[in-house]
Parts: C-alpha cells; sequence; structure tokens
C-alpha cells in the first residue's frame, strides 16, 4: 500500500509541476501523514478525498506549481481519477475502512493565489 500512496503522490507532484504535496490516511481515528513530496505538506493549493464504498480513508494534496499557475477544473478532475484508483487499490490491499465523512466528494482549494495569472 505505502508504494502505492507514495508513486502516486510523486507522478501527480511531477505531472503537475507541484512544489509540494501529501498522502494522509486514517489510522486509529486519526487523519495520518503516510507520504510527503517535495517540500512537505505545508501550503496545499488542492485537496482531493481518497474514498472507498462511500467512506474516506484518505486525502492528497498538492502544493503551489513551480511556474505559479492555479489549478483548474481539468486538473481537479485527473486528481480525482486518479484519487479514485489509489483508493480502489488500498481497499484491494485490505486497509480498513474508516467510516469517516458521507459518500459525497467534497473539493476545495485550501487557498488561492493571492494574483491571478
Amino acid at each position: 500500500m505505502d508504494l502505492i500512496t507514495r508513486r502516486a503522490l510523486e507522478e501527480a507532484g511531477e505531472a503537475f509541476g507541484a512544489t509540494a504535496g501529501s498522502v494522509y490516511l486514517w489510522r486509529a481515528g486519526k487523519l495520518e501523514l503516510v507520504h510527503q513530496y517535495g517540500d512537505g505538506p505545508g501550503d496545499s493549493r488542492i485537496s482531493i478525498r481518497l474514498q472507498s464504498h462511500g467512506d474516506e480513508i484518505g486525502m492528497m494534496a498538492l502544493g503551489p506549481r513551480r511556474d505559479g499557475r492555479a489549478y483548474t477544473e481539468r486538473d481537479r478532475a485527473i486528481l480525482e481519477d486518479l484519487a479514485d484508483q489509489v483508493a480502489a487499490a488500498i481497499t484491494l490491499l485490505g486497509a480498513p475502512r474508516s467510516g469517516r465523512m458521507p459518500a459525497a466528494r467534497t473539493r476545495y482549494v485550501v487557498r488561492r493565489p493571492t494574483s491571478a495569472r
């Protein structure tokens, strides 16, 4: 499972030119940081829930892009597809389901850039 989450984070970070990224999984009732990319979990610009069978099992977040561009709705859709695949793989490998959060996927930008490009 660690290889899957780490590889997905690294691939997403490189593909989107992110300066940082992180993957969190629910463990023992707490959201636990399991992987970091680049500068670590600091300044998230986009976060996507990892969901399986209606339960939130974790979250993937990416920091600002190196070129300063904001993430688009298309970027978000691609990241959601990746998150769905990661969550399915985690479930197949037997990770416990948390019972956290309802099935509706919430998409959010944690912090927006201060200047538009």
